[in-house]
């Protein structure tokens, strides 16, 4: 039993695959199964590490995800150059696989950064098409949902390219056909995103012709995300989780954020209190950060908090509070439900007012991930959902104060007749438009909406085109709307025109927990907050520059 293993290194090809005669002029098969193979040399690894077993082609680097390019679980064959093609191949993922559990398919491939891809989630169990170019790693083409592919099974996949036209087919049945007007002839490979992914039995047969100059890998795989902790341990169990960022009167920036044991974090003899909701502050733009305070602890699992400063300098902070299957809180109420909470500060957070409970919606399934806004008329609006169980059905709803949050009135629901959209995050746009996007757990895409008489009344929501959790809006001084989210990873579309098309996504970490915050810096960039899921899960930042020809990452300078 001979294995080859490979870690990328710079180009050193030394021979083919399967030994290619002079390329025929017209369609032919060019690639016999993948179990004749018994080297890597025919292939350019571009991230991962793959190797050769018993015919069976394997990437098993478990967290290997592009990230703008600079990490990826990619392998391109080395000299076929194909136009019109077809190709055949199965997979399998394995169950341990960490987030997206995704099989990839590239083609049209010019150089690692420019291709076409089909990628088969089995997180999402979705199959999705799109383009990678040197200005975005993802722009979404075409998406086919509700397409099963189990982990630990075989998969047999095929993609046939006539010209522009791509049809896509899983295990015999066509579930996905579009056209990509931009596609050009270029080179096939392989892929994997947060998984490990075994391939085998690929077939390719097509039109095979020159190209020059020869494939470039353009490197930057050992780079990392350059971000900066915000909180690795706030004193409740070491694992911190769902941030939110603004800042406050005083120009200090406030990271608020769940800190706890675990993902869920209900009482015990280790945390008595369960979570908490804590918060950190930082006086030189993210730099660096100060030690937690808490902002508040009742008896139960507080969890998901957001921020916002007012007008007037007061701080809010809302979040939600789970009792999961706990002994009821007061006697006589029902178990396993989720209320909604908020405390306020006048000091810029060095104090908090006692946390108070929101009575619009007690004794219910209620939560909330985004922060309350305050429209220029001076009302709050406050995102929330309604969440029933068995079987799962979310509503979004707006909650509607005109005190300053002493008392709130609703619920006013976004899209009332859809029963799969939550976790809305909302932003008023400079026209009076208030725009709302929300997760949809199908997995296929995002949902929007708008209202266009401040948050009483909301349009039917459509599609976004790309899927997300947990949705963060933020428009920039020279208009430029970005949506972060998790989901792949943790990701960011942006829109140069609020909402009506998105670009990206910008993959900024391979880390799943995401459920990110977006605040303005003093010097024109973007602070992005997110965390990392997993024990001992940590709060971190990222910088960004944004402008109407792109979105990009940045590097910290010395604190």
């Amino acid at each position: 039993m001979r294995t080859t293993r490979f870690r990328p290194a710079p180009l050193a090809l030394t021979a083919l695959l399967l030994a290619l005669s002079s390329p025929p002029a017209a369609t032919a098969e060019t690639l016999a199964p993948l179990a004749a193979a018994e080297t890597l040399s025919a292939w350019v690894p571009c991230g991962g590490v793959w190797a050769v077993r018993d015919g069976v082609l394997t990437q098993s680097e478990p967290w290997v995800a592009e990230i703008s390019h600079q990490q990826s679980g990619h392998i391109y064959l080395q000299q076929i150059v194909l136009r019109d093609f077809s190709v055949s191949v199965e997979f399998r993922v394995d169950p341990s696989s960490p987030g997206v559990g995704g099989a990839e398919l590239l083609f049209g491939a010019t150089d690692s950064q420019t291709y076409d891809i089909v990628q088969f989630s089995t997180q999402a169990n979705a199959v999705l098409l799109a383009k990678a170019s040197a200005a975005a790693f993802w722009t979404d083409l075409a998406r086919a949902p509700q397409v099963p592919l189990p982990r630990g099974e075989w998969q047999a996949v095929s993609v046939t390219v006539t010209w522009t036209e791509i049809v896509i087919a899983v295990n015999g049945k066509e579930v996905l056909r579009a056209h990509d007007p931009t596609l050009t002839a270029g080179r096939f490979g392989l892929g994997s995103s947060e998984a490990r992914v075994d391939f085998r039995n690929l077939r390719v047969t097509g039109e095979p012709v020159p190209r020059e100059p020869p494939f470039r890998d353009l490197g930057g795989r050992s780079v990392k995300p350059d971000f900066r902790v915000v909180c690795g341990d706030a004193g409740a169990g070491g694992y911190e989780a769902f941030p939110d960022v603004c800042r406050g009167a005083n120009g200090d920036l406030l990271c608020v954020f769940y800190a706890g044991n675990s993902h869920i974090s209900l009482p015990s003899a280790a945390l008595p209190r369960g979570a908490r909701i804590a918060a950190v502050r930082s006086r030189d733009e993210g730099l660096t950060w100060g030690p937690a305070q808490i902002v508040a602890d009742t008896p139960w699992d507080d969890r998901d908090p957001s921020i916002t400063c007012l007008r007037s300098g007061t701080l809010v902070c809302n979040w939600f509070t789970y009792y999961g299957d706990s002994p009821a809180p007061e006697p006589g109420k029902p178990i396993h439900f989720k209320e909604l909470w908020l405390a306020t500060s006048t000091d810029h957070g060095a104090t908090w007012t006692a946390p108070r409970r929101v009575p619009v919606t007690p004794d219910e399934y209620w939560g909330a991930t985004s922060p309350i806004i305050e429209l220029t008329d001076g009302a709050l609006l406050w995102p929330v959902y309604r969440e029933l169980q068995q079987p799962l059905r979310v509503w979004s709803a707006l909650l509607r104060s005109g005190d300053q949050g002493q008392t709130w009135s609703g619920p006013h629901w976004v899209d009332e007749g859809n029963a799969d959209n939550d976790e809305p995050a909302i932003l008023e746009l400079p026209d009076g438009r208030i725009l709302c996007l929300m997760r949809n757990n199908a997995g296929d895409s995002m949902w929007e909406s708008e209202s266009h008489d401040h948050g009483l009344t909301w349009t039917t929501a459509r599609k976004t085109g790309f899927p997300g959790h947990a949705p963060y809006l933020f428009r920039s001084t020279d208009g430029v709307l970005l949506v972060a989210h998790r989901l792949p990873a943790t990701s960011l579309h942006w829109s140069l025109d609020d909402g009506l098309t998105w670009t990206g996504s910008l993959l900024l970490d391979a880390c799943i927990g995401a459920y990110p915050s977006l605040v303005a810096l003093r010097d024109g960039s973007v602070l992005c907050v997110y965390y990392e899921e997993g024990e001992g899960s940590s709060i971190r930042a990222q910088r960004l520059t944004v402008s109407r020809t792109g979105v990009r990452t940045l590097p910290w300078a010395a604190p």
